[in-house]
């Protein structure tokens, strides 16, 4: 700090030599940069801190959450397997309860195969006598479904040249009814045998498509699963590890943080008063090459690019040394002196502080 002092001793009369200005520099001056130095340190220690215990918290959610999505990944998988098992299980029951209903319903006609049944005129006039019965019978006769001994019983009736409806009629329109209507059902059911196994074939090949259809379902459900969980786990690792480097730089801050904010104060203390050129020459030249950080700008200690946007919308002009005479006024310790020819610096500041400004001039009574 002593040095700082000297220094900018020194480069005032150099300033008053060439500029014919002078920069009054006093015991007051020196008091303002220790204390501006130990408020700013305080406050920048704190924010620093802040930061990184917020960074560093984040990193152990951020884990967490790694940790988290690899294990949903892990019991999605996980139920899925379950559901298709349950699903197998199911399938299983419902096709051997299928079996033993089929099952028991061959047996049952193969039981009514088995009994010999009575074909002589006697007992068909029986069954036909029972009028309505036996036209049930005829309606309902399961076409689809025609015993081997039935048929075979029939085919003389069939092979006979004279088993024909309209030759049958001149004897009997009911026996002739009946006589189409055995050409017709055996028709239908040879039709039917042949008929069938493509029904079926082609069942089988829908059943097969929906199958294959629900699995690219449950494929594609997978992919996306994993597309998502890769993107969700690759972008937090992508934040982790700029988090992680975030925090690093913040404590290698933390480790030059006494020197950065001499830096700091030395340039609100001191060089409000200086031009452009001399500030240059004691910030460059005289005093960061006794500090550790290299291309510190101390603007960047003080503000940030929110501050500087708010500023300029404010009326600020856009330039350096405007951006740095803001820095100064918003952070000295005193009330500063300002040298405003132009006019700029009272047209932003009116706009800044608006309402808690109080404008007065020299000779002003009250």
């Amino acid at each position: 700090m002593a040095y700082v002092h000297v220094s900018v001793n020194k480069t005032s009369k150099d300033y008053l030599a060439n500029e014919r200005r002078y920069n009054y520099t006093t015991p007051k001056s020196f008091l303002e940069q220790i204390k501006l130095y130990r408020n700013l340190l305080a406050l920048k220690r704190k924010d620093l801190t802040t930061k990184m215990e917020r960074l560093e918290n984040g990193l152990q959610k951020l884990n967490s959450a790694t940790a988290q999505a690899k294990l949903a990944a892990q019991e999605v998988n996980l139920k899925q397997k379950t559901a298709d098992a349950d699903k197998l299980i199911q399938v299983v029951g419902v096709e051997a309860e299928k079996v033993s209903r089929e099952k028991a319903v061959a047996d049952e006609e193969e039981q009514k195969v088995a009994i010999p049944k009575d074909r002589s005129w006697k007992a068909a006039k029986v069954m036909m006598a029972k009028v309505d019965t036996f036209l049930d019978s005829l309606i309902s006769f399961n076409k689809e479904d025609i015993h081997k001994n039935s048929l075979k019983a029939v085919q003389p009736y069939l092979q006979d040249p004279e088993f024909k409806p309209e030759l049958v009629a001149a004897k009997s329109n009911a026996a002739a009814g009946l006589c189409s209507w055995v050409i017709n059902i055996v028709k239908f059911y040879e039709v039917y045998c042949e008929v069938e196994p493509k029904r079926q074939a082609l069942n089988k090949a829908n059943a097969e498509l929906a199958s294959a259809q629900e699995k690219l379902s449950i494929i594609k459900a997978k992919i996306n699963a994993t597309k998502f969980e890769r993107a969700t786990v690759g972008g937090l690792a992508s934040e982790n590890v700029r988090w992680a480097e975030t925090v690093a730089n913040f404590r290698h801050q933390e480790r030059t943080l006494c020197g950065d904010v001499l830096l700091i104060t030395a340039f609100v203390s001191y060089l409000g008063f200086f031009t452009k050129r001399y500030r240059h020459e004691l910030m460059d030249n005289t005093w960061k090459p006794y500090l550790i950080t290299p291309g510190l700008d101390p603007l960047a200690m003080l503000m940030d690019d929110a501050d500087l946007a708010t500023w300029q919308n404010e009326g600020l002009p856009a330039d350096r040394m405007s951006t740095e005479n803001a820095t100064i006024l918003t952070s000295c310790e005193r009330w500063p002196l300002m040298v405003d020819p132009q006019l700029q610096g009272i047209k932003w500041i009116k706009n800044k502080y608006t309402d808690d400004l109080w404008v007065i001039r020299i000779g002003q009574k009250g």
